[in-house]
């Protein structure tokens, strides 16, 4: 992720734990494998629960201003 975050210009704090570490090795370890099920399972939660109600109530306060704006 560091190199992702420095593409786009954010600083990230702190010298790497990971530097000598065989990537291939940490995803071979269950914990990350479960942590990124648990991560992947919440991030599809909170987008059905929480971002497509708030899409469909921005896109109800953007019609009722463009009403507004047309009387």
């Amino acid at each position: 992720m560091r190199p992702l975050f420095e593409s786009v210009g954010s600083k990230v704090l702190g010298k790497s734990k990971f530097e000598n570490v065989d990537v291939k090795l940490v995803f071979n370890n269950m914990e990350v494998e479960n942590n990124l099920i648990l991560y992947q399972a919440i991030t599809k939660t909170t987008g059905v629960a929480y971002y497509l109600p708030l899409q469909k109530d921005i896109e109800a306060i953007v019609e009722l201003i463009d009403t507004e704006l047309k009387e």
